[in-house]
């Protein structure tokens, strides 16, 4: 079954997308929370949105082996679990938020993982959703700015994403994700069939 990895600039909508599509799923489509050394942002909660942990035992699960990707990025580190290879084997589907370089190392881990980039309507817009986030300084706006432009204009790593998506209006971006989701399930169940 197909795993569906979101990725795309820090301040673009990853999580609010996944989440919307979450709360009407009507796919058997299970969340893979990811683990960080991050501070959770108001509203999220431990083990919905991230297992938040702290820097030593993320380094420990490191050290035992326990990520299929892992990045340190805008001082903090993010991690996927390596379980999911085992349940994608059993037939599990998944949908989780990586950054540009997890995208890539979960694909190459699972082939048919469907890597999503979600592009801002404009490098404008996406300062502005930076700069009113909680907690948001100067500082770190202009640094995941500088990320947002280095990961948009990296095209030899973007072209190994399935689709892309503008994440303007949630609504159109959702109609959009569940638009992949369908036909991806559709064409997995076709080749099934064949098999």
């Amino acid at each position: 079954m197909p795993i569906f990895v979101i990725s795309g600039p820090s301040g673009v909508g990853k999580t609010t997308l996944v989440d919307a599509f979450l709360k009407n799923n009507t796919f058997s489509i299970e969340r893979v929370v990811t683990y960080t050394t991050r501070s959770p942002r108001p509203g999220e909660i431990d083990e919905v949105q991230y297992h938040f942990i702290d820097k030593k035992t993320f380094e420990q699960k490191i050290q035992r082996g326990e990520f299929l990707e892992y990045s340190s990025s805008y001082d903090a580190f993010y991690g996927t679990s390596i379980d999911i290879v085992e349940r994608e084997r059993a037939g599990h589907s998944f949908i989780l938020v990586a950054d540009l370089s997890g995208s890539i190392a979960i694909k190459r881990a699972i082939p048919k993982a469907i890597l999503i980039w979600l592009l801002p309507p404009s490098m404008n817009k996406l300062h502005d959703r930076l700069s009113n986030r909680t907690g948001s300084t100067t500082e770190l706006v202009q640094k995941r700015m500088l990320i947002a432009y280095n990961e948009l204009f990296s095209i030899n790593q973007l072209i190994e994403f399935d689709y892309r998506i503008i994440a303007d209006q949630i609504d159109c971006s959702l109609q959009k994700l569940t638009q992949i989701i369908k036909q991806s399930f559709v064409f997995s169940a076709q080749n099934d069939k064949k098999l």
